[in-house]
Parts: structure tokens; sequence; C-alpha cells
């Protein structure tokens, strides 16, 4: 059960981050350069959408992981938590640029004003996922040293 709950935490966790470093990094800039900015926009607008769905979801198999640690981290629920808390803000600033998008008036600024805000507050939520790993790497090895001490 183990080996399937560190399984399943791994998957959802490099899906999340893997798909958005990939998409930042490479998928934006080629879209750019091959479709230009307003259709690369157009697909990132889809695309965000789903990565803020799986950043919501990737929060369940991650509070799972934790409670059934046998050795509990502040640490990672912390980061966990303000992972989580980004969640709603993106989610806003996400409807103002498709509002905006549309043709519609923000009470928030102009598209890059907006657009800026998303991308600060995405690469916190990034940022936090990669601590997150880094915790989560340690937390598992202090688990299997305590198991193996155990076993002996």
């Amino acid at each position: 059960m183990i080996l399937f709950r560190r399984c399943c935490v791994l998957a959802v966790l490099m899906f999340w981050l893997g798909g958005l470093t990939f998409y930042g990094t490479v998928v934006i800039p080629v879209g750019r350069a091959m479709i230009g900015q307003p259709s690369q926009s157009l697909i990132t607008r889809q695309v965000t959408f789903v990565f803020n769905i799986a950043a919501a979801v990737l929060l369940l198999p991650l509070a799972w992981d934790q409670f059934a640690s046998t050795l509990r981290s502040r640490g990672r629920w912390l980061v966990w938590l303000g992972f989580g808390l980004c969640i709603p803000p993106l989610h806003w600033l996400y409807l103002q640029l498709t509002a905006l998008m549309d043709g519609a008036e923000s009470s928030f600024g102009s598209f890059q004003a907006v657009h800026r805000w998303y991308l600060w507050l995405n690469g916190l939520q990034w940022l936090l996922a990669v601590v997150y790993f880094v915790l989560l790497l340690a937390a598992w090895r202090r688990e299997d040293r305590e198991a193996a001490k155990s076993v002996d």
C-alpha cells in the first residue's frame, strides 16, 4: 500500500509540476514563435484552466500521504497549505484575464497587470511544489530508515 500511495503522489506531482514547467518553458515560447501571441493566448487560456484544476486535485494525494505517514511533518503541511492558498486567487485572476480577453473590463487593472500577478502567484505555487517535493523525498527517506530500524 505504501508503494501504491507513493506512486500516486509522484504521478500527480510530476503531472502538475513537470507539465507546468514544460508548458511554461517550451510550449509557450514555441507557440508564440509558430502561431503568434493572440493564438497562443487562446491555447494558454484553456491549458491554464486545466492546470488550476490539477493543482486542486494534487492536494488530495499529498494530504493522503501526510495522514498515512508514520512521521508527521509541519513543514510539509505548511508548504501544502501555502500551495493550496494560491488556488483561489489564481482562479480569480484567471477569470479576470478571461474577461479581459473577451473584451470586458476588469476592476483589477489592465491585461498586463493582471497577467503579471497571475504569473508571480503561479511562480510562487511552482516554487512551493518544488520545496514540497524536496521535503517529501526527505520524509520518505526518514520513514524508510525508521521502518528498517524496526525490522532489525
